[in-house]
């Protein structure tokens, strides 16, 4: 068996199709208007997924249009908006300065995006748009892979539970994707997709 833990973001979406970068001008064209410059990991990889309908449900925006939604003149907006009913009612609003990081470099949260989306937790979207793209996908559990290294697959931390990983691997013999999201904390709660090109 002949896996790769290594894989980048972007490196996954090359391996699903996502060769042509379709969001490529939009980006430079918003950079231009805010007169700012991405981090290459972003512009690679929006520039790959912008506008796909794998991401439609996942933690991360990749409409062409609102690839700047998150600016801190946004936030600063929001904060704004939202003080008055702060300073009503502080208790009630006291949860929102527990934030914590999740992850601690642009390659971790894109990395993750892409695993939470492939493993299906919260929506199916990956398999149904996969699917129209030739892609088998299949349920699989660890013990179908007695040979897979979970410890250096699973190294992104995943925001569905404080002990919950993620990662993605990728079989270049059977050309096989691999994406599992764990909870550590309780086995249950995890889920073990496969993605093979027909």
């Amino acid at each position: 068996m002949s896996v790769r833990y290594d894989l980048t973001a972007v490196e996954i979406l090359k391996l699903l199709g996502y060769t042509e970068p379709v969001g490529k001008d939009a980006i430079l064209q918003a950079e231009q208007d805010k007169a700012v410059k991405l981090p290459h990991a972003l512009f690679e990889f929006w520039s790959l997924a912008a506008d796909r309908p794998l991401f439609e449900t996942a933690d991360i925006w990749t409409k062409k249009r609102d690839f700047f939604w998150f600016t801190y003149n946004d936030i600063q907006e929001w904060i704004d908006c939202e003080k008055k009913y702060w300073e009503k009612a502080p208790q009630k609003y006291a949860s929102l300065a527990d934030w914590k990081v999740i992850d601690n470099h642009l390659s971790d949260f894109l990395m993750r995006s892409i695993c939470d989306v492939l493993c299906c937790g919260e929506y199916d979207t990956a398999v149904d748009v996969l699917k129209e793209m030739g892609w088998v996908s299949e349920e699989a559990y660890p013990e179908d892979f007695p040979a897979l290294d979970m410890e250096a697959l699973l190294k992104q931390k995943s925001e569905y539970g404080a002990d919950s990983v993620c990662g993605c691997a990728y079989d270049e013999e059977k050309h096989l994707l691999i994406a599992v999201k764990v909870d550590r904390a309780d086995s249950r709660n995890g889920r073990m997709m496969t993605y093979r090109k027909e």
